[in-house]
């Protein structure tokens, strides 16, 4: 995450199960979808992303639109910034 070399949200969240698991970022790939359910399990937002998830999954397929209602904005890569720097303070 510090080298910037995270891929965007709309990126991850576009991956098929093969290019997720099967490329040599797929630690990468888990950490950065991890830390992004565990920022909206902080923010209370996990179980609405999920239930919209599931409910629009035929007309939103990556669920990137989803997310991005779920956050309450239309500026994903804005708000990449600020999960970022969110990521960083975390201790472990």
């Amino acid at each position: 995450m510090k080298a910037g070399h995270l891929p965007s949200f709309e990126t991850l969240t576009g991956l098929t199960e093969d290019a997720f698991y099967g490329d040599d970022a797929y630690d990468t790939h888990y950490a950065q979808a991890r830390y992004l359910c565990y920022y909206l399990q902080e923010q209370g937002k996990l179980v609405d992303f999920y239930r919209r998830f599931v409910r629009d999954h035929g007309k939103d397929p990556s669920g990137f639109r989803t997310l991005a209602a779920v956050l309450g904005t239309d500026d994903m890569a804005a708000f990449q910034r600020s999960w970022e720097a969110w990521v960083l303070t975390l201790t472990f």
